[in-house]
């Protein structure tokens, strides 16, 4: 995971919502924000974060999240389908290329 080099005299990103009291109420919670640091207050809290297509989940955030980024833990692009859908384009490809010949 790479950790933000973010100076250490600037205070960790939090938006005033996430310190809000309602937010510390439940145990899930759903954010289209990707860029807030984590912090001690944001232990045993089960997030989901959206990717840009879904809502991702993050189980549990843990100690060893905690200075990171939400956005660290979600990943946007979705490698396996893409790389099927380029196998089979290429399939399709050599099986027209085979009827030409």
């Amino acid at each position: 995971m790479y950790r933000s080099s973010r100076s250490v005299w600037k205070v960790p990103y939090v938006p005033k919502f996430f310190l809000s009291k309602p937010f510390f109420k439940f145990k899930k919670f759903i954010t289209t924000v990707r860029n807030v640091t984590i912090t001690r207050k944001f232990r045993r809290k089960k997030l989901r974060v959206y990717s840009g297509r879904t809502f991702k989940r993050i189980l549990r955030m843990r100690k060893y999240m905690r200075g990171y980024k939400l956005g660290a833990f979600i990943g946007t692009k979705i490698f396996g389908r893409m790389i099927a859908k380029s196998m089979a384009r290429k399939q399709k490809q050599k099986k027209l290329d085979k009827k030409k010949k």
